[in-house]
């Protein structure tokens, strides 16, 4: 089904009045002059309003997302917008309305965004498990789609690494920048020696989310379930930095904590089930799961949770310098680029029997 254009431009600082004659166009039914208006404060890479009638369910609601000033530079678009038609038809993610000049429409998922405390409970993180585990078995025809078989990390690293301003506009920004943050050539250091490490995994490339923080996950009680939302990072990428990705994103965004990254403990349990999980999809009856398996795929989810730290360090290095959110970027980059210097000889210490 081919999604509709529409050629309207979302005005930020005048947000309910430009999105009402895209929802007009939308759902003619409804009164705008009733409509419910939400703005959410939980992204930090788009603004994202919803809308909804009175005395309809939120399952009802249309969201509308504004693009985050030059996030085109590193995300693509048109691979988002194929990733929400893939999912949707899987039954994983909403339909989308139709694309704006410089923002997009889609449904809501009904259900509860998880937060530090529902992430790491030991159903809903099952539940978790078992949800990525689908994403990962998503079969992709490389030669129709966008997503390429190359997996994105290392590839998304350099592109940031050539977003870097040599230096920021606000003085009080540019020495911390200095003071605080890894110089170009220190960043390309660290990558050449993720790139050593990471690859001799020799690690299935598979669809990724890329970015199952808490606010992303979505739990329905009623139907106890969870499903993943926010696809824009989503792409091929190494199985393990999609699992190690969600680990390091327990400890928040607004107010990191990174004493709560998941014990060891937790993540083997974690680990079995999506192992499970993904033998099942493979069509297995009652797989047995082998704890030499679990091992090895905890070492590599920790080593790969080295590199989503310093992926997203970098990328909020470049968001402190185009972003108009009202959020400390640089400071979030920053805490990332700590704790990854504060665990790289711990996890990289990390082995399995080959």
């Amino acid at each position: 089904m081919e999604i509709p254009h529409f050629k309207h431009k979302l005005d930020p600082e005048n947000i309910q009045e430009s999105i009402k004659p895209i929802l007009k166009q939308i759902r003619p039914e409804w009164n705008l002059n009733e409509v419910k208006f939400k703005q959410f404060a939980d992204g930090i890479s788009n603004m994202l309003v919803g809308c909804n009638m009175p005395g309809l369910g939120p399952g009802e609601m249309i969201l509308f997302r504004v693009f985050g000033n030059k996030t085109e530079l590193f995300i693509d678009r048109e691979k988002e917008l194929e990733t929400f038609q893939i999912l949707h038809s899987k039954g994983y993610g909403p339909p989308v309305y139709g694309t704006l000049e410089n923002g997009l429409s889609y449904g809501f998922l009904a259900g509860d965004v998880l937060d530090t405390d529902t992430i790491a409970d030991s159903h809903i993180s099952s539940l978790c498990a078992r949800h990525m585990a689908h994403l990962h078995a998503i079969k992709i025809n490389h030669e129709k789609s966008l997503h390429k078989a190359e997996p994105m990390l290392f590839n998304g690293m350099l592109k940031y690494l050539n977003l870097l301003p040599e230096k920021f506009e606000d003085p009080e920004k540019n020495e911390r920048f200095e003071k605080q943050a890894p110089n170009k050539a220190k960043l390309m250091e660290e990558i050449d020696v993720l790139k050593t490490v990471l690859l001799k995994h020799n690690c299935p490339v598979v669809f990724c989310h890329n970015d199952m923080l808490c606010k992303n996950i979505v739990y329905e009680k009623t139907k106890d379930v969870v499903l993943s939302i926010d696809y824009e990072y989503a792409s091929m990428n190494f199985l393990p930095h999609d699992i190690g990705n969600h680990f390091c994103e327990y400890a928040g965004v607004d107010e990191v904590d990174y004493s709560l990254y998941p014990k060891r403990e937790h993540q083997l349990k974690w680990i079995a089930v999506y192992l499970e999980e993904a033998a099942r999809l493979r069509g297995e009856v009652n797989p047995t799961i082998s704890d030499s398996e679990i091992v090895k795929l905890y070492v590599q989810a920790n080593h790969f949770a080295l590199a989503a730290h310093f992926y997203w360090s970098m990328w909020a290095l470049v968001q402190a310098h185009f972003s108009a959110i009202d959020f400390d970027f640089l400071g979030y980059g920053i805490t990332r680029f700590n704790e990854y210097f504060r665990r790289k000889e711990e996890f990289l210490a990390l082995r399995y029997d080959n």
